[in-house]
């Protein structure tokens, strides 16, 4: 067993709570190996959460917004000022490949 938190989006303060969910971890450093864990705690956390979706950002992930989010390819640029975006590559997602700030 392992504790992990999932962060739920939320409309209101505080926007990304965490709680934390009990699943069933499989050891070992393959892509399937690491994709059984993660389908572990969706599992674990839709019983806990029924009707509540979940994305996985990972570069694991089996969603191809869920891969194009993950750190590994987020993309920052500095603006104006001290201001920093961040950006996705879009082709991930879609036909478009221009990154687009979020």
């Amino acid at each position: 067993m392992a504790v992990r938190p999932v962060f739920i989006s939320e409309d209101q303060r505080p926007y990304g709570p965490a709680q934390m969910v009990d699943f069933t971890w499989y050891s070992g450093f393959s892509k399937a190996q690491k994709q059984r864990s993660v389908a572990s705690l969706h599992e674990c956390f839709m019983r806990k959460f029924p009707g509540r979706r979940v994305l996985e950002i990972s570069s694991k992930s089996t969603e191809p917004l869920g891969v194009a989010l993950s750190a590994f390819n987020l993309k920052s640029a500095r603006t104006g000022s001290s201001r920093w975006r961040i950006c996705i590559r879009r082709a991930r997602c879609s036909a478009a490949a221009a990154p687009t700030p979020i």
